[in-house]
């Protein structure tokens, strides 16, 4: 099992390390109608409140708008100390929630990174682990709801998704599969991969959270 404490403090170094006041209002266009700021409150607010079993409506948009909220007209610095703070002194989530921890965050690290015209970090190990588990939570998904099978193939490695017998495949890189799986694509842009037949009948069923409005060119 991958050490997601550690994997969660690593990403949130990576951010910290980049957001500062210079940039804290800037649109991230990932999160729509968020600023870099805004990601920071939400990132501060999930450890919070998963940390504290506050679990009812996780992941709504009410949820997330509340930390937002709650973060009110509290500076960057008072913000980010806190969750510092916090992701070292809170080890027990790790226990239970660690994969959606790192997840969510590794997620919204890249969320600011394309907001500031960042592109280090894509080929960490990390964005494979986060893949890995988007993907985990589609194949379960998909073998419920009768998906037909599909083979997705990574820069070292293809992945059956769905079941043992794909009926098409998709090329994309793991950093790419995150960025699709988690929503940060269109419909467009996930029919421009490069499919082996018409993406048709797995188009609606690839994202976790559902697609993106508009393309999001990173």
């Amino acid at each position: 099992m991958p050490a997601y404490h550690v994997l969660y403090r690593q990403s949130l170094g990576r951010i910290l390390t980049l957001v500062h006041n210079g940039n804290a209002d800037m649109p991230v266009d990932a999160c729509p109608g968020w600023t870099v700021r805004d990601v920071i409150a939400h990132g501060l607010g999930v450890l919070t409140d998963l940390s504290a079993g506050k679990l009812d409506d996780a992941s709504s948009d009410a949820w997330s708008a509340g930390h937002i909220e709650r973060a009110g007209n509290r500076s960057l610095g008072d913000l980010t100390a806190e969750w510092h703070q916090r992701a070292n002194t809170s080890p027990g989530v790790f226990q239970e929630l660690g994969a959606v921890l790192v997840a969510d965050l590794v997620t919204h690290e890249f969320d600011i990174k394309q907001a500031i015209g960042n592109r280090q970090g894509r080929d960490l190990a990390v964005v494979r682990t986060v893949a890995l588990f988007y993907l985990n939570a589609l194949d379960a998904a998909w073998r419920t709801y009768g998906v037909p099978p599909l083979r997705i193939v990574t820069e070292d490695k293809p992945l059956d998704i769905g079941g043992d017998d794909p009926k098409a495949q998709v090329e994309m890189s793991w950093w790419e599969t995150t960025r699709v799986v988690s929503g940060r694509r269109s419909l467009d842009q996930v029919r421009a991969l490069n499919w082996s037949t018409s993406p048709g009948p797995w188009l609606d069923d690839l994202f976790v959270f559902g697609p993106r409005e508009t393309p999001l060119v990173e």
